[in-house]
């Protein structure tokens, strides 16, 4: 993780990589006077702007994000960024890769699919914002790694699914026994260093699907039911462990380090 405060103009800005997710770049930031010059990326950004305003250009459109909104350029876009007003902005940004997208929509279809376009440079949408600043934050530490790999791929997922100029359609069957077998898989191997590609893997679906008819089912995500688990958290403190689920293996959009 690499911090470069300036305490003159109050601006500071961290990076960091997400390796666990095939190198996933990203900023934390707050600029006052900072600006910058036209640029394009191999990636997408994506940045939840959490106070003040991105006044930038997209190609030749002129924008403005105020604090809540995201801000959406696509690989190889021009781009500039600076400050709406005297007060500066300080926002949180992702820069996953055209492949990582492009998985991201395809565990949607399950089905092989194109990286998605955005046509919107600006969005307004707290459900997906809320998402992201999440993520970004769970990205920065705390988080076990199946929390994380359930909040990145529902996050990637709603984004594409609310705000791509094509979107993916998601298949609807669920098998509500199998369902059971996975929240019974989790409620007895939660102490253990389960993925959510086993979890999945228990009712034959993708990622994607299995968290959003697992939300459906029970009403909150699968690693929260696990940090709910007061035996499995017992199990797990007994053994030495940690008291959550640190998902391990590889998720479809996530890499396991080697050992």
């Amino acid at each position: 993780m690499r911090r470069t405060p300036n305490a003159a103009t109050r601006e500071t800005a961290t990076f960091w990589r997400a390796e666990e997710f095939d190198g996933l770049e990203l900023l934390r930031a707050r600029y006052v006077q900072h600006s910058f010059a036209p640029h394009t990326h191999e990636t997408y950004v994506v940045g939840v702007i959490s106070y003040g305003i991105d006044q930038f250009r997209r190609n030749k459109q002129l924008c403005a994000a105020p604090a809540g909104s995201i801000v959406l350029v696509n690989p190889g876009e021009m781009h500039t960024g600076q400050a709406g007003d005297e007060r500066g902005w300080a926002y949180r940004a992702f820069y996953p890769s055209p492949k990582i997208m492009q998985r991201a929509a395809t565990l949607i279809a399950d089905k092989p699919q194109a990286a998605p376009y955005f046509s919107q440079a600006v969005v307004r949408d707290d459900y997906v914002s809320g998402l992201m600043r999440t993520l970004h934050e769970s990205l920065e530490g705390g988080a076990s790694l199946f929390e994380r790999e359930s909040q990145f791929v529902w996050a990637m997922s709603q984004l594409i699914l609310r705000h791509a100029s094509e979107r993916p359609v998601p298949k609807h069957n669920t098998d509500r026994k199998a369902l059971q077998r996975a929240r019974e898989f989790l409620d007895h191997h939660c102490w253990q260093n389960i993925s959510l590609n086993q979890l999945a893997g228990q009712v034959h679906l993708s990622p994607f699907h299995f968290l959003r008819v697992f939300k459906e089912a029970y009403g909150l995500p699968p690693h929260a039911v696990s940090h709910s688990n007061p035996r499995a958290a017992r199990q797990a403190i007994a053994l030495g462990g940690q008291p959550h689920c640190a998902g391990g293996a590889r998720c479809g959009l996530c890499r396991s380090k080697p050992p």
